[in-house]
C-alpha cells in the first residue's frame, strides 16, 4: 500500500469522492475509488474493497484520504437505498411549473 503525508489536513471544500470503472487486460471489470470523505472511506473498507493507498496528515497522523480497488460485479452506493423516493403531487408540480415560467418571463425582460 502506498502511503503519502501532507502538512495539516484537507479543508471541507477539498473533500470529494471519485469512482472509476474500466475493463482490465483479462476482460474483467475493475472499480477504483479515491475518497477524502471519511464515511465513504469507512463504507469502502466495510464493503471489502482493497485499500491501495492512503494520505496521512503529518501533524496528527490522521487518515485524510484513501484509494481503493475492487473487482466486485456490483458498484457501491453511498445513499440510503431503503429510503422511499420522493413523489410530487400534481398540485405541487403545477405550482412549481408556474413559478419556473414566471421566473423565465422576468429574466427575458
Amino acid at each position: 500500500m502506498k502511503i503519502q503525508h501532507i502538512e495539516g489536513s484537507l479543508t471541507r471544500e477539498e473533500r470529494e469522492t471519485h469512482i472509476n470503472c474500466y475493463y482490465g487486460d483479462d476482460g474483467n471489470l475493475i472499480w477504483e475509488a479515491e475518497s477524502s470523505i471519511q464515511p465513504h472511506i469507512t463504507k469502502l473498507k466495510k464493503a471489502g474493497w482493497e485499500q491501495t493507498g492512503s494520505l496521512l496528515s503529518s501533524t496528527n497522523g490522521a487518515e485524510q484520504a484513501a484509494t481503493f480497488k475492487s473487482t466486485h460485479k456490483q458498484p457501491i452506493s453511498f445513499r440510503d437505498l431503503t429510503k422511499p423516493k420522493k413523489e410530487m403531487s400534481e398540485e405541487e408540480r403545477r405550482r412549481r411549473s408556474e413559478a419556473f415560467k414566471a421566473q423565465l418571463a422576468r429574466k427575458s425582460k
